[in-house]
């Protein structure tokens, strides 16, 4: 009965880390686009929304000389590399490293909403999907979190 439990526990968890790693590697491919477009000095085509321009010219989308883009870019390659040692050596420390990694995400990409609506009033669509796979993010390690999906 017990290895039942922990199995349903393991797959669970391994479903759980499969969605964050597929979710991560679609933001990186979205955070890297937009790096390879700021780098080209080329704006991409906004068909949802118009306000990409906006948004990819303005001050905010730049930190430190450093485009928010590959800040992205980095966070998603961060995300797939612990979940991937995550899911090789099971130790906690690193969940915990990449829970807190996500939290932060999720807090950056909230501010990076609320800059888009409230101070540049206009929205990027590709920032958007950006921002929201790191809200999805957030919410599946709360998920896991929550129902002590990542104990060992």
């Amino acid at each position: 009965m017990m290895n039942l439990k922990s199995s349903s526990k393991t797959k669970s968890n391994n479903t759980i880390l499969i969605l964050v790693l597929a979710l991560s590697f679609l933001g990186f491919i979205d955070a890297a686009y937009l790096s390879i477009l700021h780098y080209k000095n080329a704006i991409p085509p906004c068909s949802i929304a118009q306000g990409c321009e906006i948004i990819l010219t303005s001050r905010f989308a730049s930190f430190a000389n450093i485009p928010i883009s590959l800040i992205g870019s980095a966070y998603y390659l961060a995300v797939i590399a612990l979940s991937l040692i995550f899911i090789e050596t099971k130790r906690d420390f690193i969940f915990r490293l990449l829970f807190i990694i996500i939290v932060l995400g999720a807090i950056f990409a909230l501010g990076l909403i609320l800059v888009q609506i409230f101070i540049l009033k206009a929205i990027c669509q590709y920032c958007l999907v950006s921002d929201f796979i790191s809200l999805i993010l957030f919410g599946i390690v709360i998920f896991g979190f929550k129902h002590r999906l990542f104990r060992p």
